[in-house]
């Protein structure tokens, strides 16, 4: 996690470019001062969440990936558990019941299926912002 003074930092691990753009829409009009992140890929991901890489303040997760799956990433992360746990938000279209269920085993923070609405997708952004990121990290 990040020192005191520095920006919080957001992963977005997200393989469709129009759902990455919807996401990097919803941080800028949340207001948040955060730094950003996206990478496409399960592989990619795995390269900034496991050690000795410094981990993001929270990272939402994609379950269909390429190379690696979402629900691997999450797996892999978890074995390689930290304190604190790291924030992990699994957004994904699937709605169904046992990849929820798989997320929520392996140990993820929230699980949401990604809203329609883009006033929903913000919505849902900025509730996840409020709840995991401290005031003084880029609150507002």
């Amino acid at each position: 996690m990040n020192a005191a003074n520095e920006l919080p930092r957001i992963l977005f691990v997200e393989d469709n470019p129009d759902d990455a753009l919807l996401a990097r829409t919803a941080i800028a009009r949340s207001g948040r001062n955060v730094s950003l992140e996206f990478v496409g890929n399960g592989r990619d991901a795995l390269a900034l969440l496991l050690p000795p890489s410094p981990l993001p303040d929270i990272t939402f997760l994609d379950i269909n990936l390429p190379l690696v799956s979402g629900l691997d990433v999450l797996r892999a992360v978890r074995e390689h558990a930290t304190e604190p746990a790291p924030v992990i938000i699994v957004m994904t279209t699937s709605p169904a019941p046992d990849e929820r269920d798989r997320a929520i085993a392996y140990g993820c923070t929230e699980f949401h299926v990604k809203p329609i609405s883009f006033s929903e997708f913000m919505r849902t952004i900025v509730s996840v912002l409020d709840r995991w990121l401290h005031p003084r990290q880029g609150g507002h």
